[in-house]
C-alpha cells in the first residue's frame, strides 16, 4: 500500500529547483528561454493534476465516512420487516 503523505523536504528541494531555473531565465540566461514556456506549461500541469488528486480524495473520504453512517444505522431487522409488509 502506498502512502499518501508528501515527502516535504523532497518537495521543498524541487521547488527550489524550478526556482532556480526560472531566476536564471529571466536574467536572462539564453540557454535556457526557450525552454521557459515548456517548464511553465508542466507545473501547470502538475498542479492541476494535484488539485484534481485532492479532490477526488475529498469525495472519497466524504463517501468513505457516509458509508461508515450508513452501516452504522443499517437494521437488517428493519429491512426484513419492510419486504414481508410488517407495520409496528
Amino acid at each position: 500500500m502506498t502512502s499518501d503523505r508528501i515527502d516535504h523536504a523532497a518537495e521543498a528541494r524541487r521547488l527550489q529547483g524550478g526556482a532556480r531555473t526560472i531566476v536564471r531565465a529571466m536574467k536572462g540566461d539564453p540557454a535556457l528561454q526557450p525552454h521557459m514556456a515548456v517548464i511553465i506549461m508542466l507545473d501547470d500541469a502538475r498542479l492541476e493534476a494535484q488539485l484534481e488528486i485532492a479532490e477526488q480524495l475529498r469525495i472519497g473520504n466524504i463517501l468513505k465516512v457516509d458509508e461508515m453512517y450508513l452501516r452504522a444505522d443499517y437494521e437488517p431487522d428493519e429491512e426484513i420487516r419492510e419486504a414481508l409488509g410488517i407495520r409496528e
